[in-house]
C-alpha cells in the first residue's frame, strides 16, 4: 500500500487512518505560513427583489380571510401567555407502554433473569 502523506499519527504504511482530527482532511494536517486569497468575490451588490411571492400570497390570504369574515384577526400575544394549570384526563397507560411490558415481562420469565436498565 501506498504511504501516509507527512502524517505522524500513522503508525503503520497504509492508508488507514488509526487517528482522526475533524479539522484536518484525510491527507494530514499541514499548517502554512501563508494565508489564503479570498478568491471570492466580496461586496457586492445585492439587488432588493421585495417581498418573496409566498409571503405576498400569504398576506393576500389573511387579507381575504379576515374581509370573508369581517374579523380582524390579532395576533399578538395576550398578557397572561397561554393557559395553564388546565385539566389533563388520564386514561391510563398507554396500549404500546402494556405491550413492552408484558413483552418484557414474558422474557424475563422464559431467560429466568430480571432486566434492570441502566
Amino acid at each position: 500500500m501506498p504511504e501516509a502523506i507527512n502524517n505522524k499519527s500513522y503508525k503503520y504504511n497504509s492508508l488507514v487512518q488509526l487517528e482522526s482530527d475533524p479539522i484536518c482532511s484525510s491527507a494530514g494536517c499541514e499548517k502554512s505560513p501563508i494565508k489564503p486569497k479570498n478568491t471570492h468575490p466580496m461586496d457586492y451588490f445585492v439587488p432588493n427583489f421585495g417581498r418573496d411571492h409566498v409571503i405576498e400570497q400569504n398576506h393576500a390570504s389573511l387579507d381575504w380571510a379576515e374581509n370573508n369574515l369581517k374579523h380582524k384577526w390579532d395576533y399578538k400575544k395576550g398578557e397572561d401567555g397561554p393557559p395553564k394549570d388546565y385539566f389533563v384526563p388520564n386514561f391510563g397507560v398507554d396500549q404500546d407502554i402494556r405491550d413492552a411490558q408484558a413483552n418484557i415481562a414474558r422474557e424475563e420469565k422464559n431467560l429466568g433473569h430480571a432486566w434492570i436498565p441502566e
